[in-house]
């Protein structure tokens, strides 16, 4: 569906019959007025914006509201993806199927602290500012972090290139000499 469909409403049953989507497994109908309203209001408030930005003739309104989601996505990736990616998804370790990167204070803000994966796992309960802290706490029980994002997309590239030959190939992280047993 687009964002069409959801502002007006949906498909109405009828168009849809003839569309074919009735009885598709995906399909879903009527939609819910929650999801038409709030819609509703994203478009208004983007149309929002842009009748500001060309009244205003600045493009400091598009700047401020849209862009956020353009750079935003980019940065989710970046970050998001290498806290798991080509590591053991079969373990219940959390130490050994996510990493900790090291990453300066601007990108930790924008990402809750998220850079800190492998303690957010470890001790679920505690709030993003505190994470550097039980970082600090558990750090001898736990694999290196990683020094940079770089080093840790310098050890996934390998990795997945390799995983495409060998499906079971993940990275290893070992964890330190005295460290509590690793849980299979």
């Amino acid at each position: 569906m687009t964002i069409r469909d959801h502002t007006l409403g949906g498909p109405e049953e009828a168009r849809a019959r003839e569309r074919g989507l009735v009885g598709a497994t995906w399909y879903q109908a009527p939609l819910d007025r929650r999801a038409v309203t709030v819609s509703r209001v994203h478009l208004l408030i983007h149309g929002a914006v842009w009748a500001t930005a060309l009244a205003t003739a600045s493009w400091l309104p598009v700047v401020l509201v849209g862009l956020p989601r353009c750079y935003g996505i980019r940065l989710s990736f970046v970050m998001g993806v290498p806290q798991r990616l080509g590591l053991d998804e079969d373990v219940l370790d959390h130490r050994l199927n996510s990493r900790t990167i090291l990453v300066g204070p601007v990108l930790r803000f924008f990402t809750s602290n998220m850079n800190y994966h492998v303690e957010h796992h470890m001790v679920p309960m505690v709030p993003w500012h505190r994470l550097p802290d039980i970082h600090e706490a558990i750090r001898h029980d736990c694999p290196a972090p990683y020094p940079s994002l770089w080093a840790a997309w310098a050890e996934i590239a390998p990795t997945v290139i390799r995983r495409m030959r060998d499906p079971a190939h993940v990275a290893l992280r070992p964890l330190p000499p005295g460290a509590g047993e690793a849980s299979a």
